[in-house]
Order: C-alpha cells, then structure tokens, then sequence
C-alpha cells in the first residue's frame, strides 16, 4: 500500500460548471466581487488512469493523482452522478498518498462497501489501469460567501493532453461547499451580468475520452424539454473541441429551435439563443449567456 497520511470518505460534490469566451477569464478576475477577495493561486497536475478497454469510463467513473495542493500526492475517485445544464452531483472519495503511485488497497476496499463502484472490486481490474491522458493547469481560487452558502469558484486555465492531441482548459467551476444549489444559480447569474458563461456538462476526464474516442454523431434529437436543453449544451461542448464543429453547432441550434416549439413559456429565449449562437457562430456574447444559464436554471428546477 502507498503511503498514507490522511483519507478523507465520501463527500456528495455539487458543482457548476461554466465554460467562457476569449478573455472571460481576465474580465472575471476584474468583477469587483472577485477584487475584494484573496486569490488562492495553484498549479495542479493531473493523471488519469483507467483500463485498456476503458473499463472506468463505460463505468462513468474517474480516477486521477494530483500534485499541486501543498506536498502530498491526491488520490480522487469520482463515481457517477446526475448532471443538468451544468450543474452535476457525484460521489467524490479522496486519500492523501505520500508518492504518485495509485493505492489500489483503499480502492478495492471502497469498492466492496459502494454498490455503484463494484466494477473496482476486481483486484484483477485493479492491477490493469495505466495512465491514460493528463491535465496541467493553473487554478485560481476564491471562497465566496453569497446568498447564505459558501461556494469555491475556481478559475482553471491550462491544457489536457491524451497522446499527442491537446485541448485549451478554461472553465469556471462553482462547487458548493455549504448551502443549497439555487446559491449556485445566483452566483452564476450574478457573475454572467459582465462576462459571456454558458453551462457546460463536459468534465475534464469526459473531454478526454471524446478526444482518446470521437463519438459517431450526436443520433436524433430527444423530445422533451429538458432533453433538448441538455443535448444543445452536449452538442456545444463536443463543438468546441472538435476540429470541424459546424455540425455539432447545427445540431445544437436544431435542439433549441425544436425546444422553442416544444416548451412555449421557453420559446422567447431559446430562439434568441439560437440566433446568437448561428450569427456568431457559436460564441456567445453575455446577452446569449444569460439566456443559457436561465434555461438552464429553468428546466433543472
């Protein structure tokens, strides 16, 4: 067994997640909210592991090392969770490790008392993951009181890297440490007043596996609201890692033009935003953003 100094259990991580244009970045950390607070600068590097055949990802879970908070190795398993317009709740399971070598004992041990994360009960399995892609990324955090809850906003700028093939991180991630998730939304809402935030369902390790495995296409559009919510958002984050995203962009626009038709109290907004997602082709200026956070808000009440 690697070294271990601490283990923290299981936590529920409620977090979301937000994706920006060029420069949001730089106009975030000048919002007078952020100005008055002290910045918590890192650099975090990230290995993620997983089996040959993928058995983690089919299994909608996460395994990475970090380095880059303080001098011990982090150990974190995030299992699958339920997400909508970017807001996501998972199980997340952390060891502090004095080396950066996987603790697999901790994790069969883990394994064998949460259901949803039998498929780590094999120790064979266990004995097969390998490194598969890594992040490297500059963190910029802040801990903000707003609406009666305590919220960690982290900035992330960076890269994530699987073979030879490389994607830009830049993201802002709201996770809520205490509080309900509505302070989430309103933090959200209150932040997209001066910068262009869209939601964004793409996890790190998700954008990874879509680079490591393209997806075919994006199939047929669902029918209900939120379904179309969700698929616009899917199809903009695929977009914005592809190397060709006309077709993702297209179907994101026919996602919430059929939303428009569907859901009528939707109807204004989601035909504004498809409008300013085709005239811009994809970026978004704030306007745009705050059309996509209400929506988001609206059909994940």
């Amino acid at each position: 067994m690697a070294g271990k100094d601490d283990t923290r259990g299981a936590d529920e991580e409620i977090e979301l997640k937000l994706v920006f244009a060029p420069g949001g970045r730089e106009a975030l950390l000048l919002d007078p909210l952020l100005a008055a607070l002290v910045p918590r600068p890192m650099r975090l590097g990230n290995r993620y592991y997983d089996t040959a055949e993928r058995d983690l990802e089919r299994a909608r879970v996460a395994l990475r090392l970090r380095q880059g908070e303080g001098d011990a190795v982090i150990q974190t398993l995030k299992s699958a969770g339920q997400g909508e317009g970017g807001l996501s709740r998972r199980g997340e399971w952390q060891w502090r490790l004095g080396e950066m070598r996987l603790d697999l004992d901790v994790l069969e041990a883990l394994a064998g008392q949460v259901p949803s994360l039998a498929a780590l009960a094999d120790r064979a399995l266990l004995e097969r993951l390998r490194p598969v892609f890594i992040t490297d990324f500059e963190r910029i955090a802040f801990d903000i009181e707003h609406h009666g809850a305590l919220i960690e906003l982290a900035l992330d700028h960076g890269t994530i890297e699987v073979g030879e093939q490389r994607r830009s991180i830049d993201e802002l991630e709201l996770e809520l440490k205490r509080g309900t998730p509505d302070a989430l939304w309103r933090l959200a809402g209150r932040l997209a007043e001066r910068v262009a935030l869209r939601p964004s369902n793409a996890s790190k390790a998700s954008r990874a596996a879509a680079l490591a495995h393209p997806p075919r296409d994006a199939g047929a559009l669902p029918e209900h609201a939120p379904a179309l919510f969700e698929a616009a958002i899917d199809a903009l984050d695929r977009a914005a890692d592809a190397q060709a995203p006309q077709d993702d962009l297209a179907f994101a626009i026919s996602a919430l033009r059929r939303l428009a038709d569907t859901a009528t109290e939707h109807a204004e907004r989601a035909n504004r935003l498809a409008e300013r997602l085709q005239r811009h082709a994809g970026v978004l200026d704030p306007a745009g953003g705050r059309d996509a956070l209400a929506l988001a808000r609206a059909l994940a009440a």
